[in-house]
């Protein structure tokens, strides 16, 4: 299989992006004037793609998947599967309680992409920070140090995409002393 270049790879992840976040955002009444009839609308899926299951063209209610507690807060599986064009394609909703991280800061060979659903996040990407509040978008590099808090005095919830290829390097492990070490600290939620 021919891996697809960074662009493609870009444009697939901030569909997916803004797909996510449209479903999660309120909509108009089906009801309401000039709103086409919805009586034979195939209902969303209401539950994550088994574990390595071919991702295919859906649409996943993520209001009603299943919530696993973690110790920083909860996590949503969307899918984790090969797609068309990608080896693996993974996404999952992550919610981090107000002062906690997902993880430790880390380095990951795949690329990564979260959209921010609600709340405010602290972002370290390579020692440098940024705020990420609703709508933002976050894109890591292939072993980019990166590392998320929560500074929100509620949860913060964001979408996670992330994609392996035929391209995909390995993993590097992040230096001990990285700058964002102090940034973001907690426990997995992956």
């Amino acid at each position: 299989m021919k891996a697809p270049n960074l662009s493609s790879l870009l444009c697939l992840a901030a569909s997916c992006a803004i797909l996510a976040y449209a479903v999660s955002a309120q909509t108009a009444s089906p009801t309401a004037p000039g709103n086409p009839d919805l009586s034979d609308v195939t209902p969303s899926r209401i539950t994550a793609f088994p574990a390595h299951e071919k991702v295919t063209s859906i649409v996943i209610d993520t209001e009603k998947l299943p919530s696993v507690k973690t110790a920083s807060g909860s996590r949503k599986d969307v899918f984790n599967g090969p797609s068309v064009s990608l080896n693996t394609f993974e996404s999952h909703i992550t919610t981090i309680n107000p002062g906690q991280s997902a993880h430790p800061p880390h380095t990951h060979g795949n690329e990564e992409m979260l959209l921010v659903k609600e709340g405010k996040l602290l972002v370290t990407i390579k020692g440098v920070k940024y705020l990420a509040t609703p709508g933002s978008i976050i894109f890591y590099n292939s072993n980019d140090p990166h590392g998320t808090l929560n500074v929100d005095d509620k949860p913060t919830t964001y979408y996670v995409f992330s994609w392996l290829t035929d391209k995909t390097p390995a993993t590097i492990p992040m230096p001990a002393a990285a700058p964002e070490a102090a940034s973001a600290k907690g426990t997995s939620a992956k």
